[in-house]
């Protein structure tokens, strides 16, 4: 039986985590104030917005993209569909970050990270991409474990451009989180390419009944595809153990939690 269609997704798909279910409402309420006009997250939009709730942009970033995009476009002609305002959410989340690693500066945190400390955590996810291969391999998946060692050689190589001396700045970490970030989007991709394909439509198959089911009335097929297989390269992600190779992501972390010990 298909949802109520004037019901938002944060309502009735129970069986989305409150935080998350949260984080939908209030972008719909926000979305609907700014364009003077009710509206909810749906298909297309849905897979938006959890692109942003899993890669952890606070809404803070997503209502001034969303400011910046009913500025640029007005009310009556800006398009009521929140894929346009992808790229101003990509904008402002790469000055959030920017500026948080400014504050780290003015704080005297980021002179904390020497060369050596920013060489051992490049060092340190290369050494978990080696033990992920090995849980692949625990697992029969050896052309998981091949691509995983792989691209534990390309993030080595990363590591390499860390300078031996001098201090860490500003230019050099988002340097290295901008090869970090092709890095993960390959190693995603190739991740799932190394499944087995019996094994893709197990997990298919289970991740749509224990809840993707609900949404196939509200998405294309393409969509469908998509969400589907982001959600098996998710489970295989966390069954093997990876981490977020996101640097400025560790520190904002970091300095997070320097912030609330203060």
């Amino acid at each position: 039986m298909r949802p109520d269609t004037d019901v938002p997704y944060s309502e009735w798909l129970a069986e989305v985590p409150p935080e998350e279910a949260e984080y939908y409402q209030n972008i719909e309420d926000y979305f609907g104030r700014k364009g003077g006009f009710p509206w909810v997250v749906r298909g297309r939009d849905w897979l938006t917005v959890r692109g942003w709730f899993e890669k952890g942009i606070p809404l803070t970033v997503v209502y001034r993209a969303i400011d910046e995009f009913f500025e640029k476009f007005g009310r009556e002609e800006a398009p009521r569909f929140l894929g346009f305002v992808e790229n101003f959410v990509k904008k402002h989340w790469r000055l959030y970050r920017a500026a948080t690693v400014g504050q780290m500066v003015v704080a005297g945190l980021l002179q904390q990270v020497t060369p050596a400390r920013l060489g051992q955590w490049l060092e340190n996810w290369a050494q978990q991409l080696g033990r992920s291969a090995e849980r692949a391999r625990d697992r029969g998946l050896e052309d998981t474990a091949r691509v995983l060692e792989k691209r534990r050689a390309s993030l080595q190589r990363i590591r390499r451009q860390v300078p031996t001396e001098g201090s860490v700045t500003t230019e050099l970490i988002e340097q290295i989180e901008h090869k970090l970030e092709n890095f993960q989007r390959t190693l995603r991709r190739e991740l799932f390419r190394s499944l087995p394909s019996s094994l893709q439509e197990e997990w298919r198959a289970q991740v749509r009944q224990a809840f993707f089911q609900r949404l196939e009335g509200y998405l294309a097929e393409r969509q469908r595809h998509r969400l589907l297989d982001e959600a098996v390269v998710r489970r295989l992600w966390q069954e093997l153990q990876l981490p977020d190779f996101s640097l400025i992501h560790y520190l904002t972390e970091a300095f997070r939690s320097s912030s609330d010990a203060g």
